[in-house]
């Protein structure tokens, strides 16, 4: 066979390699234009459940907010806030006249001031106050780029305290001025807010790992409880009658059982109450709703522990593989764990962060407890019980909201 010419091969590697480069510049263009194009899709609303906004999603404060009378009852559904009579005759959206942007993370105060977070795109975020049927809405506060936390009504409703995109805490008045700084920042963004009854403190819970304790005045700051392990998670933790003890629960990995604790605001007096749930078999082959199996990861998780109002009973809802989705009681001794509700099609995991589908919170009297259903295949979306599981209320079916306002279910 006679040789190729070198003037020949030389030419054909370079045509080759011309066609790989034409063809690799096409492939990243391409690439480049699609995740840019879904991006713009994510931000203007036009696809749903973006990555950009998982993290935010898992973080936002969904549990149903009570008006001080009890009349009234708010959640964060799909991006949108809704206001419901506690009898379920009345529904509406807030706020009153919505732009393209999205909604999370309620906070009530008295009967009806509304603090949320409105939301344009990842560098566009602002608190709003509406009045409760959503109208005279007022913007209190830019928060620029990106933030976990919801805002917090001080119990007087003087102060809204909320997080920075720095990771500070801070806090405006209910018109948005005499903003204060009263956190420096952290490593981690803070991801919940929770006032002591007095109003001297706040408690921040940071990346599910750390829980501090900061006086509002002083500005001190004092570290509750700290998790270490990349699977150690704590939950938000609820103050006590008493202010200077909170309660919360700590997973230490999968394969142990989540417990609860409580602790001073100092971070004194730790102590073990009892065993909440899992724990992780790894001879365990049942398969989880998706049809993988079970695997390290996927334990037993509270996202907030809630006190009642008399101070004596404690309400979480958890997440377990293989298990549904439930609603829980049980005394501050740690005595008297009970299952009060479950959804029956759990919804498990939200993305890559632990959430359960159920989300939850006390009447003003303790007599009754909301329950607000994230699960999209569930045909209600929010009922009451009492507060021993019983009555149930159905308050809001999906086929039920307004067309036009909500993104559908």
């Amino acid at each position: 066979m006679p040789a190729m010419p070198v003037k020949g091969i030389i030419i054909g590697v370079l045509v080759a390699a011309g066609i790989a480069a034409i063809g690799l510049v096409g492939y990243w263009t391409l690439a480049i234009w699609s995740i840019a194009g879904i991006e713009r899709g994510y931000e203007r609303g036009f696809l749903d459940n973006p990555p950009i906004r998982e993290r935010e999603r898992a973080f936002a404060a969904r549990n149903p907010q009570w008006t001080s009378d009890g009349q009234l009852i708010f959640i964060n559904a799909d991006d949108r806030i809704y206001g419901v009579s506690a009898d379920g005759s009345e529904l509406w959206g807030i706020p009153e006249k919505r732009d393209d942007g999205r909604y999370f993370s309620p906070a009530v105060f008295g009967n009806g001031q509304v603090a949320y977070i409105r939301y344009r795109d990842i560098q566009n975020r602002t608190i709003q106050r509406a009045a409760w049927n959503g109208s005279k809405v007022k913007t209190l506060v830019n928060l620029g780029g990106s933030t976990d936390s919801g805002p917090a009504w001080s119990p007087d409703g003087t102060r809204i305290a909320f997080a920075t995109a720095d990771n500070e805490i801070a806090t405006v008045n209910r018109n948005g001025g005499g903003r204060q700084v009263i956190a420096a920042p952290m490593e981690s963004p803070p991801s919940a807010l929770r006032w002591s009854n007095d109003g001297r403190y706040l408690a921040a819970l940071y990346e599910r790992h750390t829980i501090m304790a900061i006086e509002v005045d002083s500005g001190q700051q004092y570290t509750v409880a700290r998790a270490s392990g990349a699977e150690a998670k704590l939950s938000i933790p609820a103050w006590a009658a008493t202010d200077e003890l909170l309660y919360f629960a700590h997973r230490e990995s999968p394969e142990v059982p989540t417990m609860l604790y409580s602790a001073t605001m100092h971070g004194a007096n730790l102590r073990a109450i009892a065993e909440l749930g899992g724990g992780f078999d790894p001879d365990d082959r049942r398969r989880h709703r998706y049809g993988g199996p079970l695997m390290p990861g996927h334990g037993f998780y509270v996202g907030e522990i809630q006190i009642a109002p008399g101070g004596n009973t404690l309400l979480f809802a958890a997440v377990q593989p293989g298990e549904d989705d439930a609603v829980y009681l049980i005394d501050t001794d740690g005595s008297n764990r009970r299952q009060i509700s479950r959804n029956a099609k759990r919804r498990g995991r939200s993305g890559i962060y632990e959430a359960s589908s159920l989300y939850v919170s006390w009447s003003p009297d303790g007599e009754r407890i909301a329950v607000y259903n994230a699960d999209r295949e569930q045909s209600v979306a929010l009922y009451t019980m009492s507060a021993d599981g019983g009555d149930v209320q159905a308050l809001i079916r999906r086929d039920g909201l307004m067309p036009g306002y909500a993104a559908p279910f």
